[in-house]
C-alpha cells in the first residue's frame, strides 16, 4: 500500500479491551472504531440507526440512506411564466408500486428589482399523472410585488379525499391553478426558490 510499511499497517485483528487472551473485535462488516468517554477509550461498534435512516454494512464500507428525502429547485422568470403549459417538476416520480408522501414545502420569492410579475393565477401543487392539486404553493397576487416573500407548507391534511389510482409513481410539479399565466418582468430576473422534504413509501 502506498504510504504504508506493510509490516506496520498490517494486522490479523484488534482488541482495544486491555485483556488477554486478545480476540478481534472488528469482526464484522461496518465495525468502527469508535472513542469512549471511559476505558476502554477505543471500542468497536456499529453505527446505530436513528429515525428516518437506514444504514447497510458491507466489506469496507457503510451506506447511509434517509428515509425522508431533500429536493431545492430554482424557478427561473421564464419557468414561472410557463406554469400552466409546461408544469416544473419539483419531486420526481419515484419509481414502480411506490408515492410520494410530501411533508412540508417552503418557497421564496425573489424580485430582483427591475420590474414587476402581472397578470398571474396561484401556483399550485399537484401530482403530475393526476389532476389532483394538493395545494397552494405560492399565491399569485404575491408575488406580483416587489418584496421577498416566503411561503412555509406543512402538509398536515389529507391530500386524497377520494381513493385516486394514479398518484403511484407520480412526480409532484409546480402549475397554475385556472391556467392564467403569469406575464411582465421583461428583464426575466425575478425568480422562485422551492425546497421540500419528501418520503417515499414503497408499498409492495
Amino acid at each position: 500500500m502506498p504510504g504504508f510499511d506493510n509490516d506496520v499497517a498490517y494486522c490479523s485483528g484488534i482488541d482495544t479491551r486491555g485483556v488477554s487472551p486478545i480476540v478481534n473485535q472488528m469482526n464484522s462488516d461496518g465495525k468502527l472504531l469508535i472513542a469512549s468517554g471511559v476505558a476502554p477509550y477505543i471500542r468497536a461498534n456499529h453505527l446505530s440507526v436513528g429515525s428516518g435512516m437506514s444504514i447497510v454494512n458491507g466489506s469496507g464500507s457503510i451506506a447511509l440512506d434517509s428515509k425522508i428525502q431533500y429536493v431545492r429547485k430554482v424557478l427561473t422568470s421564464l419557468d414561472i411564466k410557463n406554469l400552466s403549459a409546461s408544469p416544473f417538476e419539483i419531486i420526481p416520480a419515484p419509481g414502480a408500486n411506490s408515492v410520494v408522501a410530501p411533508i412540508y414545502f417552503i418557497a421564496k420569492f425573489v424580485y430582483a428589482g427591475n420590474n414587476q410579475f402581472t397578470d398571474g393565477d396561484n401556483i399550485k401543487m399537484k401530482y403530475a399523472n393526476t389532476g389532483l392539486n394538493i395545494d397552494t404553493l405560492m399565491g399569485g397576487g404575491s408575488i406580483r410585488g416587489v418584496d421577498p416573500i416566503y411561503s412555509i407548507m406543512p402538509i398536515i391534511s389529507s391530500l386524497l379525499d377520494e381513493p385516486v389510482a394514479d398518484v403511484e409513481n407520480s412526480a409532484i410539479m409546480l402549475t397554475i391553478d385556472g391556467g392564467v399565466e403569469f406575464a411582465g418582468n421583461a428583464s426575466n430576473d425575478n425568480y422562485l426558490i422551492v425546497q421540500a422534504l419528501y418520503w417515499v413509501s414503497k408499498l409492495i
